[in-house]
C-alpha cells in the first residue's frame, strides 16, 4: 500500500510543477550522447553517477515530466521494500507496516520522490545496505555469506556514488557490524564487501577530486544545523517524533537484547551527521537537508523501533493496531502541513518559456546562465515557436558572436538572459561581455527562483 501511495502521489503531483535548476541539469545530462555523459561523470560530476546512468536509459522509454520524475518514485518504492524486510525481521510485520507508512508519508521523502534527482536512489541503496548488513551480523545462511557480503558491498559503493555524503553513514554501520559480530568471519565478510564496493564506486571516483565547491551552501552554525535537521525529518512534527523515537531506540538497545540490531541504524545516522558536520567545519560547507537523505530511512527504522519498545508486552494485538493507526494518522495529517516546506525553491522554467513564447521576437537571442538551463527553456517552448530555433549560446567571449543551437551565427539587437535569482549579474560572471555588448536593461521579471532580463544594444544618439 505504501508503494502504491508513493506512485499515485507522483502521478498526481509529478507533472504539476515545472522542473527547477537541478532537475534541468538531470534532464540535460540524460539527453547527451552516452559518451558525453560518461565524460561528464568521469571529469566533473562526482555525485549521482548511478542516477544519471539510469536516467539516460529511462528517458529512452519516455520523456514527459512525470515519466522522468517517476525514476525517483521507483527508487522510493525500492527503499520501502528494504525497510519492510529489515523491520519485519527485527520487530514483526505490524512494526514494519508502521515503518514503511511513516517513511512513505514523510514530506521529505515524498518531496524528493517527485524530483528528477538521485536522493531517492541514495535512500534505496542505504536501506538495502542495512538489510544485507543485518544478514552478515546474524550469520544467516553460512553457504550464502559471499552473496550477502557482495550485496552489502555493492549497496555501499552505489550509495556513495549516488551521493558522497552517504559515505559517513557506513562508517558507523561498519564499526557496529564488527562490534556486534566480532571475529575473523566478519573481517572476511567486510573484506569481500570492500572489494565489491570499490569496484562499484571506481567508475565514479575519478571525478571526486574535481568536484566543484558547493559555494551556494551557507556556513554551518547552530541555527542552520537545526533547520536542516528539521527539514530532513519532514517538518517540525516529524523531526520531533523521530528524535523521540531515536532516544527510545537507544535506551531500548541498551536495556533489551531484542532491540540490539537497531544499533546498526542508530550508528549509521550518528556517523552520517557527524561526518557531514566535520566536513562542513573543516573543509567546505556541505551540511544541508538533502545531503542527509541516506540517513532518513535509517532514522525512520530506528525511530519506529524505539516507539515499539514503549508498548507493553501484555497489550493485545488490537491495542497495538490502534496505536499503529494513530501514529500513521498523525503523520498523514502532518503531510498536508509540511510538504511544501520541504520542497526546493520553486523555479518556474515552464513559466519563463511561456513568457518568452509571447514576449521574444523571432530574431531575439536567448541565453541561459548556466548554459544547461537552455535545455529546460527549450523543453517547454512549443516546437512551432520561432524562438525555439534561437536558444543561443556564445561561441567565445572574445568573439562576441551569438550562434543558434545549430551553430549558425546571427545578429541580435536584443538578448534575453535567464538567470537564477541567487546568481550574480551577468557583468560579474563569465558572461560579462553580455553586459558590455547589451548594456541597456529594458525589462526584468522574476519567476520563482529565476529571473529574466531583456538587454539591448546602445542605439545611436
Amino acid at each position: 500500500m505504501a508503494s502504491l501511495f508513493v506512485v499515485a502521489f507522483e502521478l498526481l503531483r509529478g507533472a504539476k510543477d515545472s522542473m527547477w535548476s537541478d532537475e534541468i541539469f538531470s534532464y540535460w545530462a540524460a539527453h547527451q550522447s552516452f559518451g558525453s555523459l560518461l565524460h561528464q561523470l568521469w571529469t566533473r560530476e562526482a555525485n549521482m553517477g548511478p542516477y544519471y546512468l539510469a536516467l539516460w536509459f529511462w528517458v529512452r522509454i519516455g520523456n514527459s515530466d512525470t515519466w522522468i520524475r517517476a525514476l525517483s518514485a521507483l527508487a522510493t518504492v525500492v527503499a520501502i521494500w528494504g525497510i519492510w524486510l529489515v523491520v519485519r525481521r527485527w520487530s514483526g510485520a505490524r512494526v514494519a507496516a508502521v515503518a514503511v507508512a511513516v517513511f512513505a508519508l514523510s514530506p521529505f521523502v515524498l518531496s524528493w520522490s517527485m524530483q528528477a534527482r538521485g536522493y531517492s536512489m541514495a535512500m534505496a541503496f542505504t536501506a538495502w545496505a542495512l538489510v544485507f548488513a543485518d544478514s552478515l551480523v546474524r550469520g544467516d545462511g553460512r553457504r550464502s555469506w559471499v552473496v550477502s557480503a557482495a550485496a552489502f558491498g555493492a549497496m555501499v559503493g552505489l550509495a556513495v556514488a549516488a551521493h558522497l555524503a552517504a559515505a559517513g553513514v557506513f562508517v558507523g554501520m561498519i564499526i557496529t557490524m564488527v562490534v556486534l559480530a566480532p571475529g575473523r568471519r566478519m573481517v572476511r565478510n567486510l573484506a569481500v564487501s570492500g572489494v565489491v564496493a570499490g569496484v562499484c564506486f571506481a567508475p565514479f571516483a575519478i571525478a571526486v577530486a574535481q568536484d566543484p565547491s558547493q559555494d551556494w551552501i551557507p556556513d554551518l552554525d547552530l541555527q542552520f544545523f537545526v533547520k536542516q535537521l528539521v527539514e530532513a525529518g519532514g517538518g517540525s512534527f516529524g523531526a520531533l517524533m523521530i528524535a523521540l523515537g531515536l532516544a527510545c531506540a537507544v535506551i531500548a538497545a541498551v536495556r533489551d537484547a531484542r532491540f540490539r540490531h537497531y544499533v546498526l541504524a542508530i550508528a549509521g545516522i550518528t556517523s552520517g551527521v557527524i561526518c557531514l558536520v566535520v566536513v562542513s567545519i573543516f573543509l567546505r560547507p556541505m551540511f544541508i537537508s538533502r545531503y542527509l537523505a541516506a540517513c532518513v530511512p535509517l532514522a525512520v527504522i530506528a525511530a519506529v523501533g524505539g516507539w515499539s519498545s514503549l508498548l507493553p508486552r501484555r497489550w493485545s494485538k488490537r491495542a497495538v493496531s490502534i496505536a499503529a493507526i494513530a501514529i500513521v494518522g498523525a503523520f498523514a495529517i502532518n503531510l498536508g502541513f509540511s510538504l511544501d516546506q520541504t520542497r526546493p525553491v520553486a523555479q518556474d522554467v515552464r513559466g519563463i518559456a511561456a513568457f518568452l513564447e509571447t514576449a521574444a521576437e523571432p530574431r531575439d537571442a536567448i541565453v541561459a546562465v548556466p548554459g544547461y538551463f537552455a535545455s529546460g527553456v527549450k523543453r517547454y517552448l512549443p516546437a512551432e515557436t520561432p524562438t525555439h530555433r534561437l536558444i543561443a549560446s556564445t561561441s567565445s567571449p572574445d568573439s562576441l558572436v551569438i550562434v543558434d543551437r545549430k551553430g549558425h551565427e546571427f545578429p541580435a539587437e536584443r538578448i534575453w538572459v535567464v538567470l537564477q535569482q541567487r546568481q550574480r549579474q551577468p557583468a560579474d560572471s563569465s558572461l560579462d561581455w553580455i553586459a558590455e555588448e547589451f548594456p541597456v536593461v529594458k525589462a526584468r521579471q522574476s519567476f520563482g527562483g529565476l529571473r529574466v532580463e531583456l538587454r539591448e544594444k546602445l542605439t545611436a544618439g
